[in-house]
This record gives structure tokens, sequence and C-alpha cells, in this order.
């Protein structure tokens, strides 16, 4: 099958969600909001460190991914993407202390953060505080495919993040082949899985993003 390049489209009133949009949505309605698919991602910092600025900058990289402002919308049990607006977006960075000393996976740092996929952005952004110069950057996110890894967004985060301390702009823009571009390729390229004829549709075919 020939590589369909990713570049922006023309994109219709209510973009569906992806393949793997689709079944996080399933096992959210089927089970609520759940912690298991979290991918959780720690950054230690040392020295001094500019709170605001931390806060700016992921507010930064929340701004230039449309993928980390996207909520899930249901209109009469059919699901659709929901891109909130830059502005609108909020910023998911919350402080507390580490007072155990460590970065636990049970929930420390908000791992086992429950996401409301139809209503809060997926990130969710801790900073720990475990002394005057040493903090750890907790990122989680709900996987929803194509993301395997946080490391990319940690990096942003810290670009972002060396530009306002320096009092520049972070040179915020939208990434080309946003998550809405993607899925409207996978579903021409694809199909629905309600047609036999389609990729999607066939017997035995299991999809992934």
């Amino acid at each position: 099958m020939a590589r369909v390049p990713l570049t922006p489209r023309v994109r219709p009133e209510r973009v569906p969600l992806s393949f793997a949009q689709a079944r996080l949505w399933f096992l959210y309605r089927f089970e609520g909001p759940s912690a298991t698919y979290n991918i959780p991602v720690a950054v230690r910092l040392t020295g001094d460190l500019d709170i605001e600025a931390v806060v700016a900058a992921v507010g930064d990289v929340v701004a230039r991914h449309e993928s980390l402002r996207t909520v899930f919308g249901e209109d009469e049990g059919v699901p659709f993407q929901r891109i909130l607006p830059a502005e609108e977006a909020p910023i998911p960075v919350h402080a507390e202390k580490d007072r155990s000393g460590r970065v636990e996976g049970g929930g420390c740092g908000g791992a086992g953060y429950r996401f409301d996929l139809s209503g809060e952005i997926p990130l969710r952004a801790t900073l720990l505080e475990c002394g005057s110069r040493e903090h750890i950057l907790v990122l989680v996110a709900p996987y929803r495919g194509g993301r395997g890894s946080l490391a990319p967004l940690a990096r942003d985060i810290a670009v972002a993040y060396a530009a306002r301390t320096r009092g520049r702009d972070a040179g915020v823009g939208a990434v080309a082949g946003a998550v809405r571009d993607y899925t409207l390729v996978q579903r021409k390229l694809l199909g629905s899985a309600d047609d036999p004829a389609s990729v999607a549709g066939s017997p035995g075919r299991v999809l992934a993003g």
C-alpha cells in the first residue's frame, strides 16, 4: 500500500476518533476512568528552578500539539475528536512535595491519575519538590496510539523552558500533520469497520494507531 503523506487536510465539522482512540474510548465507557493505560515519564531537575518558567513551558508545548488539547465528545453514541483552542486549554501542572523521597509507580507524581477523557486534556504534569535544589517533573498521559513514549514531549518542554528562562519567545507553532489529519488519512486508507470490503472491515484484521 502506497504511503500517503501526512499533510493538513480539509477537515469535516466533526473528526472521528482514530482506531486507537476508539479502543480507549470504548474501555473508558465500559470501565470508567482508569489509570491502566497511563504512560509516565519522570525527569530529575537539579539546581535552581524557575517554577513559573516550568508552568509556561508546559503551556507552550500543550499549545503546540493538538493531540495534547484533544478531548472526546459524543453525539447520539458516536464519539468524535474535540480540540480545545490553545487559549482555552488548561496548563496541567501540579506542585507537591515528594514526601517518600523517591518517585513510586503506584501513583506518586500522578502516575495513577484517572483521566476524564470527555473533558480533560490528555496530559498531567506534577512537579515534585524533593529539596530546595532537587525537583522531579512527572508527565503522565493516557495511551492513545502513536505515542508510546513521552520522552520527546519531555525534550520539547526542556527546550521551551530554556527559552522561557532566557526571556525569549518559546517559538511555539502548530505541529505539521496534527492528530486530526492523521485520523483522516487513516480512515481514508483503512475505511470503516462496518464495511466488509474495506481493510478495517476485513475479517481477522487487527488495527493499530
